[in-house]
């Protein structure tokens, strides 16, 4: 066995001297991993943060989709309908923008699948919205036709104008709400699982 007591004194002061290097090394490597790992962490949750904020803000810009198809509805006149739908188009574009945005941002592949089942949601609901509105402008259009007609062409067109009214409410009912409902559904899915992973 190596005795200390042995060795010269030059000896005992390269050995301790190179155990404090090593010593040293030991300890700036420790810190570098741990910051390292810090800085990981922090761009997750970071991430993890920008992901849950955009989730929110593709809710909030559905909404507006919803808030638009209901003042579309809700127009007295031709203009109010259309200044309705060119606020609908303007969330039209703001949701898109959201959502293309989590597709490139979501790694895990079930939330991925959740945002381009929200995005075809989207469109198909963008598109029902458009029947509408053509349905609403024909509405306003016999409105139109109905106060110079005599009282048979009156009464002919205030039953189309009723059918018109009839399916749109149908549609809204039975196809545009349950879009809406999934939709949220989705993103309250992927909002929940981005909270659950940061």
């Amino acid at each position: 066995m190596l005795r200390l007591s042995n060795l010269s004194i030059g000896t005992k002061l390269i050995i301790t001297s190179t155990l404090g290097i090593m010593l040293m090394a030991g300890m700036i490597t420790a810190v570098m991993i741990g910051n390292s790992n810090v800085r990981t962490a922090i761009d997750d949750a970071a991430s993890q943060a920008s992901i849950a904020q955009a989730a929110s803000d593709v809710r909030g810009t559905i909404r507006g989709l919803e808030i638009g198809l209901r003042d579309m509805r809700l127009a007295l006149g031709l203009d109010g309908s259309q200044k309705a739908m060119d606020y609908f188009h303007q969330r039209q574009k703001a949701t898109n923008g959201f959502l293309d945005y989590l597709l490139k941002s979501l790694k895990v592949g079930e939330n991925q699948e959740r945002i381009k089942r929200v995005k075809a949601l989207t469109d198909q609901y963008v598109a029902e919205v458009e029947k509408i509105a053509a349905m609403n402008t024909e509405i306003f259009s016999l409105q139109g036709q109905r106060m110079g007609a005599t009282t048979t062409e009156a009464r002919d067109l205030s039953e189309r104008i009723g059918d018109l009214d009839s399916e749109a409410n149908r549609l809204m009912r039975e196809s545009a709400l349950p879009m809406a409902e999934e939709m949220e559904k989705l993103l309250s899915e992927i909002s929940t699982s981005s909270n659950e992973r940061s």
